[in-house]
């Protein structure tokens, strides 16, 4: 939507604005009134030290004098012994000054008089005194003027021109201090006077400036909030510069109220413009929303999983199939890389970074071994990933599709082996008929050949062999009829174990012969199952045979039958040690005639085995590795459905 910018400023109105325009004409008055201050103070101050320095410089002269006299005095007696002889002197000098204290010290600096006799005899060290007297230091100004000062005088004690010792006089006075207070109290007195009239003067014609600037300010303070048509104009007749400002004050607020009624157009033209794009993109985000729910509803419902990925390899999101198809392969999580959807995943992470680099759809067929959790271990899956890419043509990811083949494969195969079989089946029931009868003929014929030749004879062995391999076509011919015209079985309750244990009895004698170790585990839960026991035994035997027949040439001879039961189907698991089948074979195991066995095979039991598996409506599947051994496990359910369609259960 589109903005303009606002035409008022809107700020918080200040309690003292009135306050704040007269706050221009203090200062001045402040300015005014610290001028006149500064220069009285100046004034006083030279005045406070001229008179100071005058008074103090008498006081001190006074002192020195007086310590002359002292000196004068007290040169007559400085041969006497008697201690108190200078008391009278020392009496006079204290009516005189304010005194602290005086002594009188002889050439060798011993005090022989002082005001306080204690210190008689005492001894001065660096009293700094000579004939010209003491030198005297500055008090300072701050010093004079703070309460008593203190002064110092020294005097020699002449006789003649001998100097017999020195005066040191020490003496207070009040006396600067009252002048300086004196002098003070009449520059305040005065300075209060001039203070009162510079501010009433100062008032006068700060007013005159002031007074308009805060009618401006005044003015400005409403322009601020916004409320161009209160604003009282000023008086703008002056000629001087606070009437141009004035003036150009007035100018600016009428170019505002310009500008604000062109603002409030262009505010409800936008206002208008806002209004019928906000109800446009409100339209178009409940159809995106309506859209968005409704492809997230198909793709949640599809059948076939769909994961999408960043450039990264991290998953986005991912849909209910994509867990159903890749279930008990990997960890499917937002937030995860895709390699772990499967096993080995980083052939299938290259094939999603070779699409978005490249662009282009990439298909992918990945083989893993599951947890059986779809019923068989080894699984065929289908990926077919596609680029993201955004309106600017950059990279936003992948989005992969996921399909477990592994049924559908299945059904293939099991399609292709029926296709066989049928065609089989019309080959087989062809030949019986044109071959049937001349097999039996000569099979007789044979048999009658065979009697009439001793057996010493040369043609003994001919005819036998003929005998002998007219036979074993016989037998051929009979398994191709039960594809061609399949007996009726006879289904009843039974127990598989059983059956189990009888078709491994019959192979005994071979295990036997090869020295091979048959152990069993079977499920004896006292279940049955509705099914053909004589078929089933043969599916055993044939399962039992070729176990045995593969262990032959086995360094490790093991053959391991267990049962067991899962929900309402029982599993049977073949497994053993042989040489194991070469996987371009194991594909093509159930076709009829296929064979691995190197002589004395003809190809058909395994064949007649999932025909007879089938027709129990249950499975058979097969995994080997050459050189480890083959595993075949067949599966058989409780249950099957009968002719009419209905279910029988035991």
């Amino acid at each position: 939507m589109l903005e303009l910018p606002h035409s008022k400023v809107i700020m918080a109105k200040e309690p003292t604005q009135r306050a704040f325009a007269f706050s221009l004409g203090r200062k001045f008055v402040i300015m005014l009134a610290a001028i006149i201050l500064l220069i009285l103070l100046g004034q006083t101050l030279v005045s406070l030290s001229n008179e100071v320095t005058v008074l103090d410089s008498r006081i001190a002269t006074e002192g020195t004098i007086l310590a002359q006299s002292i000196a004068s005095s007290s040169s007559g007696m400085m041969d006497g012994d008697n201690p108190d002889r200078f008391a009278p002197l020392f009496a006079r000098v204290a009516n005189a000054v304010d005194l602290i204290d005086v002594a009188i010290v002889n050439r060798d600096d011993l005090v022989v008089g002082h005001s306080n006799p204690d210190e008689v005899g005492a001894k001065i060290v660096d009293h700094d005194a000579n004939v010209f007297g003491k030198p005297r230091t500055s008090q300072g100004l701050v010093n004079l003027i703070h309460g008593e000062t203190e002064y110092t005088a020294t005097a020699p004690i002449l006789k003649g021109t001998s100097v017999l010792g020195f005066v040191h006089l020490r003496f207070k006075s009040g006396e600067v201090a009252d002048r300086a207070g004196r002098l003070i109290a009449s520059a305040a007195a005065m300075g209060l006077f001039w203070l009162l009239v510079g501010a009433a003067v100062g008032t006068l014609y700060v007013r005159r400036i002031t007074k308009p600037i805060a009618a401006l300010t005044l003015a400005s303070a409403s322009v601020i909030d916004g409320e161009l048509d209160d604003v009282e104009l000023p008086d703008s007749q002056r000629k001087d510069e606070v009437g141009l400002l004035q003036r150009t004050f007035v100018h600016l607020l009428e170019s505002l109220k310009g500008k604000e009624k062109e603002n409030r157009r262009l505010m409800e033209e936008v206002s208008t413009i806002n209004e019928r794009l906000k109800k446009r993109v409100d339209e178009v985000t409940s159809e995106l929303q309506e859209t968005t729910a409704y492809l997230q509803s198909v793709i949640r419902c599809m059948e076939e999983g769909v994961i999408t990925c960043d450039p990264e390899g991290w998953i986005v999101q991912f849909n209910d199939g994509a867990r159903l198809q890749l279930q008990g392969l990997g960890t499917i999580k937002v937030g995860e890389s895709l390699r772990s959807l499967v096993a080995d995943g980083e052939e299938l992470a290259e094939a999603v970074f070779r699409a978005i680099r490249e662009t282009e759809t990439v298909q992918l067929e990945l083989v893993r071994t599951g947890n059986q959790t779809k019923g068989t271990e080894t699984r065929t899956l289908v990926f077919r990933i596609y680029p993201l890419l955004g309106l600017n043509g950059e990279s936003m990811g992948a989005v992969m599709t996921a399909f477990d083949v592994t049924q559908s494969r299945r059904v293939d195969e099991q399609l292709r082996r029926h296709d066989r079989l049928a065609s089989l089946g019309t080959i087989a029931a062809g030949l019986a008929h044109e071959l049937g009868n001349n097999m039996h003929a000569i099979n007789g014929f044979s048999s009658l050949l065979l009697r009439s030749i001793p057996a010493s004879s040369p043609e003994h062995g001919d005819a036998e062999a003929i005998h002998s391999e007219n036979t074993r076509a016989i037998q051929l011919l009979d398994r191709f009829m039960l594809f061609a015209q399949p007996r009726d079985g006879v289904s009843q309750m039974t127990r598989i174990d059983a059956l189990i244990e009888e078709a491994l009895g019959m192979c005994g004698y071979q295990a036997h012969k090869w020295t091979i170790q048959v152990t069993t585990d079977l499920a004896d839960e006292g279940r049955e199952l509705e099914c053909d026991g004589k078929l089933m035994t043969q599916v055993f035997l044939n399962l039992s045979l070729n176990a045995l027949q593969a262990m032959q040439k086995s360094p490790v001879k093991r053959l391991t039958v267990s049962s067991r039961w899962k929900g309402e189907a029982l599993e049977i698991v073949f497994e053993d040690t042989g040489t194991g089948i070469a996987p371009n074979a194991l594909g093509r195991i159930f076709d009829p005639f296929f064979t691995t066995k190197s002589e004395d095979g003809s190809g058909l039991g395994l064949s007649i085995s999932h025909q007879i598996i089938e027709r129990h409506q249950g499975t058979i599947a097969v995994e080997s590795e050459v050189g480890v051994g083959t595993r075949i496990t067949v599966e058989l359910p409780a249950s099957k459905t009968s002719g009419d369609g209905s279910r029988r259960t035991s």
